[in-house]
């Protein structure tokens, strides 16, 4: 099957004339949409037919990351449709909660991708360390088996470099900014960031330069999450085969929140993956959730993949965040998808750490808002409303 490598960077270098506006002085922030939807943006999608080839999946054993459709006409095409306001997932009012909470809980998320570059401005002050590893020494301090995991480890080339470079490893540190960039008026924003720093990423890279890694990678990283004190993995990646080492590791981690993509289809249409299975995402355990595409106008984007296994929708489409050489890009696809979902679920297990990893799940899906574009297409029937989630929370 073909695999299409062309991977089309926008890197967005304009702060000299964004605007300022009220809620914070983080220039960017006006383009996340998924944070904040003003009702003044879209994507025209002929044009994106226009300017995308397809990565295909392949059907053996190797892992994927998923399509990621870059958009490189920002300025001329964005304005092309109106959008539907409050399609965003309520996060304003949701961070004032966030940051009213006192003694918050640090809370590790594993991002299992490709690397993350972890110098980049938004993200440095929010990378987890190892506490019982002596940086460059060249040993196994703490008999964990990897030398020099001081941030975490690249379990495809078996070392400690969790960042290669800055085409290799766009799509991790895309991941990484949605969940966690810092609130430094120099960019965007994170979902979980705190002046407490009390949400950490770690970076486990299992992606390689064809966004392609393999199954033991893939085991690897959750096993070393697990045992490194992880709370959340973000899985924005796939493999159609059910590998029986990784169900098994799903399975027993059951205190560990698995947040999976839902995948991205073929030929720009995506499917049901009831029938046709993608794993972690497809896995009918209590500890995962999988997230598929939320357009900018409350829908189901096309490419998104959709069924009763997929348990809510979260914004995926045009999504504006980190990417290296301390500059940001738009990507899109559900890979996109599942860091908000993390982002939501770091904050509130870091704010109501009395709640294992089922029971934030069944917040987060059962205080989705309810939409008649979605009914059917998820088994919540709705899109993620980070509010809603941090109010249930309160209550429980």
């Amino acid at each position: 099957m073909k695999k299409n490598k062309k991977i089309v960077l926008l890197f967005v270098l304009f702060f000299c004339f964004l605007s300022a506006f009220s809620y914070n002085t983080d220039p960017l922030y006006q383009y996340q949409w998924g944070l904040k939807n003003r009702g003044n943006g879209h994507l025209d999608k002929s044009v994106i037919r226009e300017n995308y080839e397809i990565m295909y999946f392949n059907y053996d054993n190797a892992l994927s990351a998923f399509p990621v459709f870059n958009y490189d006409n920002f300025a001329d095409d964005l304005m092309y449709i109106q959008a539907i306001q409050n399609s965003d997932i309520g996060f304003e009012e949701a961070y004032s909660l966030y940051e009213n909470i006192k003694n918050k809980k640090e809370i590790i998320v594993a991002v299992i991708d490709s690397g993350i570059d972890i110098t980049h401005p938004e993200l440095s002050e929010s990378i987890w360390t190892n506490p019982y590893e002596i940086p460059g020494n060249g040993i196994d301090d703490d008999n964990n088996g990897y030398i020099d995991d001081i941030c975490g480890y690249n379990f495809c080339d078996n070392n400690n470099s969790i960042y290669s470079n800055p085409v290799d490893d766009i799509h991790g540190t895309h991941a990484a900014g949605i969940i966690i960039s810092s609130h430094n008026n120099i960019g965007v924003k994170g979902i979980a960031y705190s002046k407490e720093h009390s949400v950490k990423i770690m970076p486990l890279k299992v992606l390689g330069s064809t966004e392609y890694g393999s199954t033991r990678a893939l085991c690897e990283a959750i096993e070393y999450a697990y045992k490194n004190g992880a709370s959340i993995c973000n899985i924005s990646l796939g493999l159609l085969t059910n590998e029986e080492r990784l169900n098994r590791l799903i399975k027993n981690y059951s205190n560990m929140l698995f947040v999976a993509a839902a995948g991205n289809g073929y030929n720009f249409q995506g499917y049901n993956i009831d029938g046709l299975p993608l794993y972690p995402a497809s896995y009918n355990y209590d500890n995962v959730i999988a997230v598929s595409n939320l357009s900018i106008d409350g829908s189901r984007y096309e490419s998104g993949n959709f069924g009763n296994s997929v348990d809510i929708y979260a914004p995926g489409t045009f999504i504006l965040s980190t990417i290296p050489n301390n500059s940001y890009g738009f990507l899109s696809g559900t890979s996109m998808s599942a860091p908000f979902v993390s982002g939501v679920a770091a904050m509130l297990m870091s704010a109501y750490p009395k709640y294992d990893a089922y029971a934030i799940k069944k917040i987060i899906t059962s205080s989705a808002t309810i939409d008649g574009k979605l009914l059917g297409e998820c088994a919540s029937n709705g899109r993620l409303n980070a509010f809603n989630a941090m109010l249930l929370a309160s209550q429980y």
